[in-house]
């Protein structure tokens, strides 16, 4: 099984990057060019995602 995949968010069809992290849960992430720090960030969009 892989460890990341990319995916559309099911709330509000924005694209994400799903990762599997040491802990063994999934975590969606926005892409860099959709943050404002340019960095990987947990796509939360303000609880509603």
């Amino acid at each position: 099984m892989a460890g990341k995949y990319p995916r559309s968010c099911i709330n509000c069809g924005a694209r994400i990057h799903m990762f599997l992290g040491h802990d063994g849960r999934w975590r969606a992430m926005d892409y860099p060019e959709n943050t404002v720090s340019g960095r990987w960030e947990i796509h939360n969009k303000g609880g509603v995602c």
